[in-house]
């Protein structure tokens, strides 16, 4: 009996359990098919199930069904093509004759682990017979030569980085000395010569750092604004190290303090305790944490980005969500109580390891995420209750007043979700929908009676909010979502732009803790490490970020 692949989604499992059943030679079609569909996958585009069983089999269902994420869709089929090749008689001279992964892997000029990185990237691989009677996972030639054909177009060759002429170098350290002899500082100097000749501001800096022209006297700084200065790098994504450089400390030694300040921020958290019968099951982390709808489709949560409140009126307007809608936010509630279940009883780890704290924040900045979609889902409800009680348009009011309408109704939810439990609700008047029209009811009635009658109506093309993350989810606010880097993530390649999107939960997906994308990408975590460290530093705001600490 051949092994059950491990597939992130249950429809491609339930699909692996189907196509068991067809006879040798229908299993070979389709093994083939699945290949020829793995090609067309984009790991960035969202695929209808039935678009996956049309290409495999043939028939075509009456349902779309669900959407399915591209990249998980193309490792569940890859893995679907081992399954099948399993119970295949395969022989390794077929299709320009089969390599065993080793031999393969050092054909390519690469480890046995990047090629099985490969794999996650649409490499297909079968168990065939080889020549001594073995069964053996292999490559056959004519596969690994297309994936690699396809790979070299997709990836785009880096450019080399350019490195300071000769010339170049001269005009930098002249220029920079002149503008300091006209009392100009260090850093404002710096920043004119980068605009002069296109380079960075840190480039510049450091050439200047080479050549013994920067200003090593570091600054004075008190160990309690040097604690808070170490946090603040840390959430933007700069590593506490580049910090104690600028201000003379041990590098090492701000690591670590970083680590204890990080653990002493959780430990003052308190987070809404709600834990389901369905918790205590021995399989809960494997079912609960995999579910699809909890791992996709986290774009909707990034409304809470720089939130314009007449789009979000206008959108809203459009959106009427359902009640089948409402009970899928009902299920992204259940995995968000598990996951702040599931990080709890971590807050008060004493000697809680990097790897722990990198746990509890993934975990809260998920839960953040799942949060939003559901607040999300619910603003169609908000507006649709705040005009009812207003009499007329939200629009209508004043910007004062629409900002108080929306901030309340954010506060409101945010209170009743921290303790809603969906699996203790008993009819319709305790469903979510019930439950937040009662409470945006209350709370509008007794804003409405503060406000003044409204005389004109008021003409508004945009409206910002404030940042509603702290009032939707208040536990939220000790674990960055890296919303200022992710506003600038077009600059990255694509290879370091999923890096930083698996890691931040950017795109479609999820976040994913350190230990979960060595499982993704391959590799070493030192080295990890050092490419997210990169593409964030890519991914600042301003080239200078750390100039200003």
């Amino acid at each position: 009996m051949p092994r059950r692949g491990r597939h992130h989604l249950s429809e491609v499992a339930e699909l692996s359990r189907q196509l068991a059943y067809a006879p040798p030679h229908t299993r070979r079609r389709q093994m083939e098919r699945i290949e020829r569909l793995v090609g067309d996958i984009e790991p960035d585009g969202r695929y209808p199930l039935a678009f996956v069983v049309f290409r495999i089999s043939g028939y075509r269902p009456d349902d779309d069904g669900p959407l399915l994420p591209g990249d998980a869709l193309r490792q569940d089929l890859v893995e679907l093509v081992r399954v099948l090749s399993e119970a295949l008689d395969l022989s390794d001279t077929e299709r320009g004759g089969g390599v065993p992964l080793p031999e393969a892997a050092t054909s390519c000029g690469i480890t046995e682990r990047t090629l099985h990185r490969w794999r996650h990237e649409g490499l297909c691989v079968h168990r065939a017979t080889c020549s001594d009677g073995s069964r053996r996972l292999v490559v056959f030639r004519e596969v690994l030569n297309r994936f690699q054909h396809a790979r070299r177009l997709e990836r785009p060759r880096r450019a080399a980085p350019v490195r300071f002429g000769a010339d170049e170098r001269t005009t930098v350290l002249g220029s920079f000395d002149a503008r300091r002899d006209r009392g100009q500082s260090a850093t404002a100097a710096a920043e004119a010569i980068s605009k002069e000749l296109g380079r960075s501001r840190e480039a510049i800096r450091r050439l200047l750092m080479r050549s013994g022209r920067w200003p090593s006297r570091p600054r004075t700084i008190g160990e309690a604004a040097f604690d808070g200065l170490v946090l603040r790098a840390f959430d933007l994504g700069i590593p506490p190290g580049e910090v104690a450089e600028r201000h003379g400390r041990d590098p090492a030694a701000a690591a670590k303090r970083c680590r204890v300040l990080r653990r002493l921020r959780l430990r003052s958290l308190v987070l809404p305790q709600r834990t389901f019968p369905t918790f205590s099951l021995g399989d809960a982390a494997d079912v609960i944490g995999s579910s699809p709808a909890a791992n996709a489709g986290m774009s909707e949560a990034w409304w809470i980005d720089r939130p314009d409140a007449v789009g979000l009126i206008a959108a809203t307007r459009e959106d009427r969500r359902d009640d089948r809608a409402l009970a899928e936010a009902e299920s992204l509630l259940a995995v968000e109580a598990w996951l702040l279940a599931e990080a709890a009883p971590r807050l008060g780890l004493a000697a809680a390891t990097e790897r722990d704290l990198d746990a509890i924040e993934t975990s809260l900045r998920w839960a953040a995420l799942l949060r939003a979609r559901v607040v999300r889902m619910l603003l169609p409800l908000v507006v649709e209750r705040a005009e009812q009680t207003l009499g007329g348009p939200m629009t209508g009011r004043t910007g004062g007043e629409i900002s108080r309408l929306l901030g309340s109704a954010f506060a409101e939810l945010g209170r009743l979700l921290d303790a809603y439990e969906p699996s203790l609700r008993t009819g319709p008047a305790r469903s979510l929908r019930g439950v937040a029209t009662l409470a945006l009811d209350r709370r509008f009635a007794a804003l409405v009676e503060t406000m003044p009658a409204r005389r004109a109506s008021a003409r508004h093309e945009t409206l910002p909010l404030a940042d509603p993350s702290s009032a939707i989810a208040p536990w939220s606010r000790v674990v960055g979502l890296g919303r200022h880097l992710r506003r600038h993530r077009d600059r990255l390649d694509p290879e370091a732009r999923r890096l930083v999107e698996e890691r931040w939960g950017w795109g479609d997906g999820r976040p994913h803790r350190i230990d979960e994308l060595l499982e993704i990408v391959g590799g070493t975590r030192p080295r990890l490490l050092g490419k997210l460290a990169r593409a964030e530093r890519l991914t600042r705001p301003l080239a200078g970020t750390l100039n200003r600490m």
